[in-house]
C-alpha cells in the first residue's frame, strides 16, 4: 500500500519496515508451517525475542514497526482517504492475526512431543537477537538516523514514478504539420 501511494514518507518506510521482517522471515515460515504449540516452555529465550519482533510488526510505540506503520498510514492518507482507511484496517487485521499466531505457536500445551526437546538459543544466537532487538528499539526511538539516509533516494524514486508523469499525453504536432 505504501509503495503505491507515491508519497516520500511512505516509500522511505518500505526499506525500514521490511528490513525488520527480513531477519526472522524464515523462522516465521517455520512456525506457520509446522505443527507447533507451547513452544514458550521449551524455548523461552527465543519466544521472548519473537514476541519483540511480533510487537514491532504490530506497530507498538517505541519499536520500529510503529514508525513504519505511522509512515505508511500518513503516506496513504496523503494520497487518498480511502487508501489511508485501508492501510489502517490492514494494521488492525495484521495485529489480530499476529497475536493469534503467536498465541497458537508459543502458548498452550506442547502439541508435538519433539518440541519439548528443542534447544533454546545458544550464546551466539542470543548475541544476534539482542543486537536485533537493540536495532528495533533504536529505530523506534530515533528513526531519523535511518530515515535521513533514505530520504533523498525515496524522493528521487517518487519523482520518477509519479503517476501524473506517466499519464498518457498525445503527441503534439509541430506547427509545420498543422498547416
Amino acid at each position: 500500500m505504501s509503495t503505491f501511494s507515491y508519497e516520500t514518507v511512505a516509500l522511505v518506510n518500505d526499506g525500514q519496515y521490511w528490513q525488520a521482517w527480513a531477519y526472522l522471515a524464515g523462522t516465521l515460515l517455520l512456525c506457520l508451517t509446522a505443527v507447533v504449540g507451547g513452544l514458550a516452555t521449551a524455548i523461552p529465550v527465543f519466544s521472548t525475542f519473537f514476541m519483540i519482533v511480533t510487537l514491532s510488526s504490530l506497530g507498538l510505540p517505541m519499536l520500529n514497526g510503529f514508525v513504519g506503520e505511522f509512515l505508511i498510514i500518513v503516506g496513504a492518507f496523503g494520497r487518498s482517504h480511502v487508501y489511508g482507511a485501508l492501510a489502517a484496517l490492514g494494521v488492525v487485521l495484521a495485529a489480530v492475526y499476529l497475536l493469534w499466531m503467536y498465541q497458537r505457536v508459543f502458548y498452550g500445551e506442547v502439541t508435538n512431543e519433539k518440541n519439548k526437546a528443542l534447544p533454546d538459543c545458544n550464546l551466539r544466537e542470543k548475541i544476534m537477537l539482542v543486537a536485533l532487538a537493540a536495532v528495533i528499539l533504536l529505530m523506534g526511538i530515533y528513526p531519523q538516523m535511518f530515515l535521513r539516509k533514505l530520504d533523498m533516494t525515496a524522493t528521487t524514486i517518487v519523482q520518477r514514478v509519479e503517476p501524473s508523469s506517466l499519464a498518457y499525453q498525445p503527441a503534439r504536432r509541430s506547427t509545420a504539420q498543422n498547416r
